[in-house]
């Protein structure tokens, strides 16, 4: 072949303290051996450069400076980095964790995700891996779904971050003349050869959750020059068409971290992590990590599950927007509820009911107009010549933006027809002969039939206040709608009666009650939010080796690697834990820890033989 492959090293060579025992990857940058660490006795991955960029000394020093940078990282879907080769080494690798499992990309090419909101979970995942890596400094570069592990207990694992940045301008191409990175994926900004920043991933990461959403790419062409276009051009299908389960929240997290100008894009992974979690929670699911492994423990059944809950609740939802005259949102929940059961007998009865009231408002509209214009005395000679129509002509009802009710007609015909004595309201009564046919400028006006009006509904109770003060901040929803985010106090003014209040935190456990706001009076309510588990791991120690927290046996090393211990954090956000971890004949470790809600933090603790 006589390419610089034939130069890779082979499986059962030691570089260094690392024995290579299995070619598992090859890339246009790389070579990835499943390896053996001689001197931990644990499984790693070595990431070797290719010899032609291995060769070259200041390729190994951009190597050793973003492994130096991306060893920073310590998060649950981040591929840790345990050691690299070093600014003179001869041949240039990095060591990091062995994830046992498969890509993205694969995962959803035999598996799939099947719903919007399960793929969302995906994405809520890698948002949040983003966001710590930009909290330091550390932009990834090639957010792509070939990046992403599928471990096998479902957590995600992003991984090579930085590699990228350890190519030349110039160098951006391989042997084969394509380009370095996923073209589907890329940033308007890169290709236009400019530095990327956090709003580059943010926007890769926007294709991504596209694709984990609707199982299609945002930009897609027959050659990688037209997609580079189409993404220059910001040219893509509405979601919605593709998938008209996504919701209307889901889909415009997805619009704005594909927004072609960066200024304009989703500005932090934070930001777009937030909004994925906030159009999950309209979905019902609060703990998109759990859920994650959820769906990954059991695809289909998960799937199942999910699709006849989201069938229940968008049904529930449509019926609640229509009884409450929010036509827009109901017919939303129905469009969504539609693509999950297109046989709904609910969705279709809710139809019926929206066109029903559309067909009953027109008609309203229609006697307003001729009660007014004959209570005033308008004849067709007072309106614009070019207004008239011939009386053949039926004229188009009029549009209506909300539904009306007529009052009853006062015209002297109608006196006279209803008699001296006939005024009690209680009784319905239709409208008389001589309204039911009339002449306007808009052309002949006929009902098909009477319209009853019915007596005037009992004033609304007036309302109330409600005096919110919670800690910490929260975002908060009153009978499912949000009405602030992000508030330690609250002074909303609420209906009369009982509503379901929901306050949710990132850190912190969400909590729901109902709460009970007095006609015309106030109500308070202090509430202080239960902070999160912190997540802890235990990293350098024999598999074996005990773990104790503040006295408390925890589990093994090993125990903590495939499940973080969950540190109970009382009533406050962060603390300080002691982590005593033993094994006989070696010497103990203990460290204090400081720990937050809801946050993984990973403690070396090597242990040395007696």
């Amino acid at each position: 072949m006589g390419s610089f492959l034939d130069a890779a090293i082979q499986p059962q060579e030691t570089i260094d303290r690392y024995r290579l025992e299995e070619l598992v990857g090859t890339g246009g940058m790389s070579q990835v051996f499943r390896a053996w660490d001689t001197t931990l006795d644990r499984e790693v991955a070595v990431k070797l450069l290719h010899p032609h960029l291995a060769a070259k000394e200041e390729s190994r020093r951009r190597l050793a400076r973003e492994a130096r940078a991306v060893a920073r990282l310590h998060h649950p879907n981040i591929l840790e980095i345990y050691d690299f080769s070093g600014d003179q080494a001869p041949k240039a690798y990095i060591v990091t964790e062995y994830i046992r499992g498969q890509t993205l990309r694969r995962f959803a090419d035999e598996v799939g995700f099947g719903l919007p909101n399960l793929g969302a979970l995906a994405g809520h995942s890698l948002a949040s891996a983003l966001e710590h890596a930009h909290a330091i400094g550390i932009v990834h570069r090639d957010v792509k779904p070939e990046n992403v592990m599928v471990r096998e207990d479902g957590v995600l694992k992003l991984m090579d971050f930085g590699i990228a940045r350890i190519l030349d301008q110039g160098e951006r191409m391989t042997m084969t003349g394509t380009l370095v990175g996923s073209p589907a994926h890329m940033a308007p900004e890169i290709i236009e050869g400019k530095e990327a920043d956090a709003r580059s991933d943010v926007f890769s990461l926007g294709t991504m959750l596209y694709w984990l959403c609707t199982g299609a790419l945002p930009f897609s062409a027959a050659n990688t020059t037209a997609v580079l276009k189409r993404i220059l051009d910001g040219a893509y299908e509405d979601p919605r068409a593709l998938c008209p389960a996504i919701s209307d929240s889901l889909c415009a997290v997805l619009c704005e971290a594909l927004e072609r100008d960066p200024a304009r894009r989703l500005p932090t992974a934070r930001a777009m992590r937030e909004r994925i979690e906030a159009a999950l929670l309209e979905d019902g699911i609060e703990r998109p990590a759990e859920e994650l492994r959820r769906f990954f423990a059991d695809p289909a059944g998960r799937r199942a599950e999910e699709r006849r809950r989201q069938i229940e609740r968008l049904g529930i939802a449509a019926s609640a927007a229509l009884a409450a005259g929010q036509r827009v949102r109901a017919l939303s929940a129905v469009n969504r509820l539609l693509a999950l059961e297109p046989e709904s007998a609910l969705a279709r009865e809710i139809l019926k009911k929206v066109a029903g009231r559309r067909r009953v408002r027109r008609v309203a509209l229609g006697v307003a107009v001729a009660s007014a214009l004959v209570g005033a005395g308008l004849g067709l000679s007072r309106l614009p010549q070019r207004a008239r129509r011939p009386e053949t002509s039926r004229a188009e009802p009029l549009p209506v933006a909300a539904a009306s009710r007529p009052a009853p007609v006062s015209t002297p015909a109608a006196l006279a027809a209803a008699g001296p004595h006939d005024t009690a309201p209680a009784k319905p009564h239709a409208l008389p002969l001589s309204a039911k046919r009339w002449r306007t400028g808009w052309g002949v006006h006929e009902l098909a039939r009477p319209l009853a009006v019915s007596p005037a509904p009992a004033p609304a109770a007036p309302p109330g206040r409600l005096h919110l003060f919670v800690q910490p901040y929260a975002d908060v929803l009153v009978d499912g709608s949000r009405r602030a985010s992000g508030v330690p106090t609250l002074d909303l003014e609420l209906p009369a009666g009982t509503h379901e209040l929901r306050l949710v935190h990132p850190d912190c456990e969400p909590l729901e009650r109902p709460v009970t706001i007095p006609a015309a009076g106030e109500a308070s309510l202090r509430v202080r939010l239960t902070p999160k588990p912190a997540l802890l791991e235990i990293r350098g120690a024999p598999p074996d080796a005990e773990v104790m927290v503040d006295g408390e046996f925890r589990g093994t090393v090993a125990q903590s690697a495939r499940e973080p211990f969950r540190v109970p954090m009382g009533e406050t956000p962060a603390r300080t834990v002691t982590v005593r971890v033993v094994k006989p004949g070696w010497a103990e470790v203990v460290r204090e820890v400081p720990i937050r809600a809801n946050q993984r933090v990973t403690v070396d603790a090597p242990l040395v033989r007696r």
